[in-house]
């Protein structure tokens, strides 16, 4: 943001920051009794080393088993070495497919939400790009068609419908690494999973 223009309208509406909780199918229940972020606070995420995530979860109290390997984690949940790794909603559920939903469920009924905004960046001269690009996700966002985009590409359409969320507890968590910039953001430029 400093060496470059940010269109400062997140992509994919801070999608990346909805985190369900991947855990082994045969915890359900106990993750079911699950109420309030201090509880969660009790057991240990998986995560990856320098991943930005990492150290804003655990900023918010939670315990980070950090390690370098991603399929490492897949092996650190199914052996207790942590309790829950924390995947964006649109992208745990076809993991825990590939990994085996013998052993892995993907957990919505409780998320982690936080502020995570991927942005488009263009030079800072060139004035006529960014005009271009915020004109067009702009309109996108006012006819909803950026949602609808959302809904159907492959990347982010397993997040979908939102509705599957409704019932689901959102534990709120503070991202400290976003400009000020990006916080004055209106709320319309932010998904909101749960009503």
């Amino acid at each position: 943001e400093q060496d470059l223009r940010p269109i400062r309208i997140p992509l994919n509406m801070g999608l990346l920051g909805y985190r369900l909780l991947v855990i082994r199918q045969d915890r359900l229940s106990e993750f079911d009794q699950i109420r309030t972020p201090d509880q969660l606070n009790k057991l240990i995420a998986c995560q990856g080393q320098y991943w930005p995530d990492s150290d804003i979860i655990e900023d918010n109290g939670y315990i980070v088993n950090r390690t370098i390997r991603f399929e490492l984690m897949w092996k650190m949940v199914e052996t207790g070495r942590c309790d829950y790794f924390p995947r964006a909603i649109s992208e745990g559920y076809g993991e825990v497919k590939f990994y085996g939903t013998d052993t892995y469920a993907a957990y919505d009924k409780i998320l982690i939400g936080y502020r995570f905004p991927m942005y488009f960046f263009v030079n800072k001269d060139n004035e006529t790009l960014a005009a271009r690009l915020e004109k067009g996700l702009e309109s996108m966002l006012e006819d909803n068609s950026l949602l609808e985009f959302m809904s159907k590409h492959p990347a982010t359409k397993s997040a979908f419908p939102l509705s599957q969320y409704e019932n689901s507890r959102i534990f709120e968590a503070e991202n400290k690494y976003i400009s000020q910039e990006t916080r004055n953001l209106p709320e319309k430029y932010w998904l909101k999973v749960t009503p």
